[in-house]
């Protein structure tokens, strides 16, 4: 796994140089596999069952997005909660990882099996990161960060109103402001230092 760090505002901009450069042949996006929970379940196995989409819709009612499985006061018949049961945890449909990527020296299809994506200009392997690994692919994640999308702001400010030109690589690293606020652990919205844990160390 190798993460590079991006503006999220310009995620889709790497993504699309990504695919360019490469090529759909060469490229392809990771998939997520979306499982079945209780609620997606319930309504498959209702419909497919022939239940009413008014029916179907009370028994989700019970559902919270966390429940693992139906309530017994639910009111769902014994053939559609053993129908639910067996379906949870299993693959229903696959998406796209927002930004992992695997890159290959021929085309991907001939080591993984890639289909086109219903977005225009991507394609999509049919595996996840975990199957990626298992097979020694090496897996690129273009991480969206707010923060670096702040600072690049921050920059254009003071460039506009201080005539100040500042970049990541020219931030002064002896500012004693900085220090006395991580210090103090007022540290919330600062990249990488703001939880609980770091601001306790």
């Amino acid at each position: 796994d190798i993460d590079l760090d991006i503006e999220n505002a310009r995620r889709e901009e790497v993504i699309q140089h990504v695919y360019a450069k490469y090529t759909r042949q060469r490229a392809a996006q990771v998939a997520n596999v979306n499982t079945y929970r209780p609620k997606l379940a319930l309504r498959d196995v209702a419909r497919a069952l022939g239940h009413s989409p008014g029916q179907v819709d009370g028994w989700t009612k019970h559902l919270g997005y966390f429940d693992t499985s139906i309530p017994d006061d639910a009111g769902v018949p014994h053939q559609v909660t053993h129908l639910v049961d067996q379906l949870l945890r299993l693959p229903r449909h696959l998406s796209i990882h927002s930004g992992g990527m695997v890159l290959c020296d021929r085309p991907v299809g001939e080591v993984v099996p890639v289909e086109w994506a219903t977005m225009p200009g991507r394609s999509v392997l049919q595996w996840d990161k975990d199957d990626c690994a298992a097979a020694g692919l090496v897996k690129f994640d273009l991480l969206g960060l707010g923060m670096l999308s702040a600072l690049r702001e921050t920059f254009d400010l003071l460039r506009a109103h201080h005539a100040r030109d500042l970049a990541l690589h020219t931030v002064p690293a002896d500012d004693p402001a900085v220090y006395d606020m991580i210090c103090d652990a007022d540290t919330v919205g600062t990249f990488q230092i703001e939880s609980r844990a770091q601001m306790a160390t």
